[in-house]
């Protein structure tokens, strides 16, 4: 389990101390099972400071004889700070 005190309102937020240490975030691939689809990332993980910009990349392939569309989403885990996040800014 994860200790919930990490994970505090203000403990969410960039200050000096946390701008000074990276973060280290993995990214995951999971299709719904009604899209015949091969989906995976590309790059697997970035090391980057609070509030910095950074890009992943993710690989897609449709394994069907039609076209499809797709919609994709994300999450945050811990769930606490998903949480927050949405509270935040209004989506997740």
């Amino acid at each position: 389990m994860t200790d919930r005190s990490r994970f505090l309102p203000d403990r969410l937020y960039a200050d000096p101390e946390t701008t000074r240490k990276r973060i280290t975030v993995h990214f995951e691939a999971t299709p719904s099972d009604a899209l015949p689809w091969t989906f995976a990332p590309v790059t697997r993980s970035v090391k980057v400071l609070p509030g910095e910009t950074a890009l992943a990349f993710y690989t897609a392939k449709n394994n069907s004889d039609k076209d499809l569309i797709g919609i994709a989403t994300y999450n945050m885990t811990p769930e606490k700070v998903s949480l927050s996040c949405e509270h935040e800014t209004g989506r997740r």
